[in-house]
């Protein structure tokens, strides 16, 4: 597996209402949708230092050419397909072995802190597994990876989504098919003003995902709250 590992980026395009709406809630849309451009592109600079090809797999509620305007140039772009969002990961996982990947690295766009050190240990994981994964704090899982070989679609079947069982039953499907599994550091999505408020003092006033930290620090989005 030193070869041939592919990441892909789960992403929608940033329209005020359409994402981050618990954010939207408390700081309003036109802010929630600033700061989750800026989370996917953090996301994206992040895979692209990886040195991982990378591909963005986009909600289909707009042409791939707006995806590629905001993205830019040095992704690729395919759109998300299935019922679900269990469908939607295993079939972005299908199209990359079966575009000649023999491993993918698979993350949301909602954790701009994600480091090119945690993609190449899951990269490195899967030299010696079949599947890596990254747990959050709420349950769930931020960055999940597999080879082709050790592929297990059952992972994306039958997953309550959403809810704080998704990483324990993830890991139950894992078991269950016989499947070795690295779990990685735990990293934490970004869906909460109090996740925000978190990311502000950890990097304080220097470092962490550039665009997102400078919205933190210059824009005022958290203005009183601090």
């Amino acid at each position: 597996m030193h070869d041939a590992t592919t990441a892909l980026l789960f992403v929608k395009l940033p329209r005020a209402g359409e994402v981050k709406n618990r954010l939207g809630r408390h700081l309003g849309n036109s802010a929630a949708a600033l700061l989750y451009s800026a989370f996917a592109r953090d996301q994206r600079d992040a895979l692209l230092a990886s040195g991982l090809p990378v591909t963005a797999v986009c909600v289909p509620s707009a042409p791939l050419e707006d995806y590629r305007g905001w993205l830019g140039p040095d992704v690729a772009y395919t759109a998300q397909r299935g019922a679900d969002l269990g469908e939607r990961m295993m079939h972005a996982f299908l199209d990359a072995f079966e575009g000649g990947a023999k491993g993918a690295v698979l993350t949301g766009s909602d954790a701009p802190h994600l480091t090119p050190t945690l993609i190449h240990e899951a990269k490195a994981a899967l030299t010696m597994h079949d599947a890596a994964i990254a747990p959050s704090s709420d349950g769930g899982y931020s960055l999940i990876a597999m080879t082709q070989t050790g592929f297990v679609p059952q992972v994306f079947r039958g997953i309550r989504w959403s809810t704080p069982e998704v990483f324990r039953m993830t890991r139950a499907a894992f078991t269950l098919a016989s499947a070795s599994l690295k779990i990685l550091p735990t990293l934490d999505d970004i869906d909460t003003v109090d996740d925000l408020m978190r990311l502000r003092r950890r990097f304080g006033d220097t470092g962490g995902p550039r665009r997102t930290m400078r919205l933190l620090r210059e824009g005022g989005i958290l203005a009183g709250r601090d």
